[in-house]
């Protein structure tokens, strides 16, 4: 597990090589402390909540994929969706199956390939497990003001669209509507 502590934030008051013209290069965050921190805090919460999903039968990596089945029906679509390598999409797919979480159904013309559908069961434990995730994001926010929370999603969201519009641009689907 990693260290949450040793993750904090820290800013640089170094000049950046990547500061846009006219940042100040003291409001420059040192870009790799934030990305350790983010992911320790997440694998901490994440962490922390697996008790009670392992007693639906279910992992944060189980609870993800299904999330996902409604826009990612394919298990490649799936595996970049999450950035997981393949055998370890097939290895949680199989899992769900057989947790009746959802069904795997053949791609007419295509005996190689499948198609994924999230099943009724499957529907509940998202629901149930996205609660459980949720109230544990809630324990570590509760001194987060809502004016912070919302910075944060603003920045997340940024992050988000730029993330996909390079996406589009890297696939050569900018642009088409």
């Amino acid at each position: 597990m990693i260290d949450v502590a040793s993750s904090r934030l820290r800013t640089s008051s170094r000049p950046s090589a990547q500061a846009a013209p006219g940042e100040s290069a003291n409001r420059i965050a040192d870009v790799w402390s934030l990305l350790l921190a983010n992911i320790a805090g997440l694998t901490d919460l994440l962490s922390s909540a697996e008790p009670e999903l392992a007693r639906l039968s279910l992992d944060h990596k189980t609870l993800f994929l299904l999330s996902l089945l409604d826009t990612h029906d394919q298990p490649s679509t799936l595996a970049r969706a999450l950035a997981t390598p393949r055998p370890t999409i097939t290895a949680l797919v199989k899992r769900a199956e057989a947790n009746g979480f959802l069904q795997r159904d053949a791609v007419p013309g295509d005996l190689r390939r499948f198609s994924l559908t999230i099943t009724p069961r499957g529907r509940e434990v998202v629901s149930t497990g996205r609660g459980i995730i949720e109230r544990a994001l809630h324990r570590r926010l509760h001194n987060v003001s809502e004016r912070d929370i919302q910075a944060f999603t603003r920045v997340v969201n940024a992050i988000a669209m730029r993330s996909a519009t390079e996406a589009d641009v890297a696939a050569g689907t900018a642009g088409r509507g």
